[in-house]
């Protein structure tokens, strides 16, 4: 089933351009790096699995659009 909220991406590519579109994707990319970075630097277990966890959600869904 596809859900409004998974075309956000291309809606504001198409809406802000190119320049706009790199700027989505750098944002996207420096969340996806601050995540495994946080995760790396966990304390214990459970808090790097939710990290990753994130981070691989994020990626996916960007990866998809």
């Amino acid at each position: 089933m596809v859900h409004p909220q998974d075309f956000v991406d291309a809606q504001l590519c198409e809406e802000l351009g190119f320049v706009g579109c790199l700027v989505i994707v750098f944002l996207e990319v420096a969340i996806l790096l601050r995540l495994l970075y946080v995760a790396r630097h966990a304390v214990d277990h459970m808090g790097c699995f939710i990290c990753v966890g994130l981070a691989a959600m994020i990626f996916i869904q960007a990866a998809e659009n």
